[in-house]
């Protein structure tokens, strides 16, 4: 083992990323959900335990596996998937593919969900339409031990339920979530409340000692269909689950009945509305409720603390890589963000590339339209969502960004897999460089030895340095970022066009240039030829907005678009391959925008040249 990648169980709810070399280095006994390792002649070795084993790491070099009894029943067996290979992230979509056909699951259901933060007067004040709402932990009636009362709201809105309606009509939000715990409220129920009169309670010992109230396995599930039934009614549309992994912090084998009968409970709610898993990160939830259905990844810190920022991001994608071989079913959930933070760009970027729903936190009157601008489409308050779960990049996979200065890479692509987009981020707290190469986003394929002058295949542009450049499959790219700061890189292959006398045009479409996400937004590309010899580019996009387009040619297009939308070409380097060569690269802008706005509507636009 040259080299190593573990993901330990911080607590019974979240798994913790620790990287090293030849030997281990946790602190003591340590159980451990996920474990790459690099051999020294380039191979790769994945190992997954699958519930109820674990791993435990007993010493710098001893890895034992542990069958454990309370969670097993009792015709279980220890199951351990192990895979290797030279490609990391073919191993791990093949994990989840084998582990999936082992446990009789199959990928049926997809449950997705958005959310956005109060207050939305402000948002509205500021441009910013929001289509989905959670009302967030603060809305229950609870005692002083953080039980849970009655299924009723807190004072706080004296208007009860009709607070979800309010939102749907006075701001046009398409759908308003809530949150609970799995257990009702942190603390459980209270034994001499409302909820304890008309469902059976069970007294409950945890790890720690403590002990509370939950509803019992046998009418949990009438719980959750009358509490879950009466959200409905008022018009609740998704619901974020907390505490996913309580059971794990009790003691006895009724932790397993307890879990079992919730699981399923909220499994037979999901059919009617939308879940969010939070707090999930148990083996058992993993590898049976989220398995079978949906799940999400959180690492949630509260950023007291400000290295938390940078360790939220790079932990998040980490724990990316593993849970999102699980299902294709599994959304990643980063977390909320405020968006006039000092580390708000960075989250934002991150949260971009995640493939999975954006969340903002901010107080009123600290929404920052800066921020919030490349993340949603201007009149409709839609994101442009990645299909992919962003993943960690190779080079960056074995080292903590956090502890090296390095520069940290993320990486992932649009649908159709031409475009790649790469986070780059500095986790240190001062300034960082590194470089960067086309190679380090997964699943773009390497270049065409037949084609390009001098091999330089790709374009890539700095969203926000706003550079654009050729470069190849090889080539790495020198990068500094300051403290805080990150960067989105987007990588797109040029198309060479028919040839013809004008010279060689080759072009590289880039989508809604002035979004984070924007290069999915683009469907499909094509060249043609007239009969007089100009030669077309034509790019379809599923947005009306700022196209972008790195060319290579002689001279800058001309476009026959239509009266809403204008052309501009600006050359942003010279490019010569000998004598007599006149090719430039040109950053071309096509605006398609309705008014100044960005709008949900198909969009053609089209490089002439004559």
């Amino acid at each position: 083992m040259t080299s190593h990648l573990l993901l330990e169980r911080k607590s019974t709810w979240w798994l913790n990323p620790r990287v090293g070399g030849p030997t281990f280095t946790l602190p003591g006994e340590r159980d451990v959900q996920f474990w790459l390792w690099e051999r020294n002649d380039g191979i790769s070795v994945v190992v997954i335990p699958i519930p109820p084993a674990t791993l435990r790491v007993l010493t710098e070099e001893t890895v034992q596996i542990v069958w454990d009894i309370e969670e097993a029943e009792c015709d279980e067996s220890a199951k351990v998937y192990v895979g290797a290979g030279k490609d990391i992230f073919e191993i791990m979509r093949g994990a989840g593919q084998e582990i999936r056909r082992g446990l009789g699951y199959k990928d049926e259901l997809q449950i997705r969900s958005q959310q956005a933060d109060e207050p939305l007067a402000f948002y509205d004040f500021l441009g910013i339409p929001i289509s989905v709402v959670l009302i967030d932990d603060g809305w229950q009636n609870v005692t002083f031990d953080q039980q849970m009362k009655d299924m009723d709201m807190n004072d706080k809105f004296p208007a009860d339920y009709a607070i979800v309606e309010e939102l749907k009509k006075k701001y046009g939000v398409k759908w308003v979530g809530i949150w609970h715990t799995l257990i009702g409220y942190w603390n459980g129920v209270d034994p001499n409340g409302q909820l304890a009169k008309k469902y059976k309670l069970s007294k409950i010992k945890r790890k720690d000692g403590t002990a509370l109230h939950v509803v019992s396995a046998h009418d949990v599930a009438k719980f959750y269909s009358d509490w879950h039934g009466k959200l409905a009614e008022t018009g609740i549309g998704y619901i974020k689950v907390d505490e996913q992994a309580f059971f794990d912090s009790v003691v006895g084998q009724e932790s397993t009945v307890l879990w079992k009968a919730y699981q399923n409970a909220l499994m037979a709610c999901s059919k009617d509305q939308g879940i969010i898993w939070c707090m999930s990160h148990s083996p058992r939830v993993l590898f049976h409720t989220m398995l079978g259905a949906f799940g999400g990844s959180q690492w949630k810190e509260k950023y007291k603390k400000e290295e938390s920022h940078t360790w939220h991001v790079y932990s998040n994608a980490m724990n990316s890589l593993f849970l999102s071989s699980l299902s294709s079913n599994v959304l990643m959930d980063w977390d909320m963000f405020q968006s006039s933070h000092p580390y708000s760009r960075f989250h934002a970027i991150s949260r971009a590339l995640s493939g999975g729903p954006i969340y903002i936190s901010d107080t009123l009157g600290t929404h920052s339209s800066e921020t919030l601008a490349p993340l949603h489409i201007t009149a409709h308050g839609r994101t442009i969502r990645l299909p992919h779960p962003a993943t960690p990049s190779r080079a960056t996979l074995f080292i903590d960004p956090t502890k090296t200065d390095t520069l940290f890479k993320i990486s992932n692509r649009t649908a159709g897999g031409n475009i790649g987009l790469l986070g780059v981020f500095n986790c240190r707290g001062t300034s960082c460089a590194g470089t960067i190469s086309v190679r380090d986003v997964d699943g773009l394929a390497p270049r065409d030895e037949k084609e390009g002058k001098e091999g330089k295949d790709y374009a890539m542009r700095f969203f926000h340095q706003e550079v654009a450049m050729l470069v190849g499959w090889d080539e790495e790219v020198p990068v500094k970022l300051e403290k805080r700061d990150g960067e989105l890189v987007v990588v797109a292959r040029l198309e060479s066009g028919p040839p013809a006398k004008g010279g060689d045009i080759r072009v590289a479409c880039f989508g809604i240039a002035n979004k984070y996400t924007g290069s999915q937004a683009l469907a499909s590309t094509a060249w043609s030829t007239a009969a007089d010899g100009s030669r077309t580019y034509t790019a379809r996009l599923s947005v009306r907005g700022v196209a972008g387009f790195y060319v290579l040619a002689e001279t800058a297009p001309i476009t026959h678009i239509g009266s809403l939308t204008t052309v501009s070409a600006t050359a942003v380097e010279t490019q010569t391959w000998g004598p007599g060569d006149k090719t430039r690269a040109w950053w071309v802008l096509v605006d398609g925008r309705v008014n100044g706005t960005e709008v949900l509507e198909e969009m053609e636009a089209r490089l002439v040249w004559k």
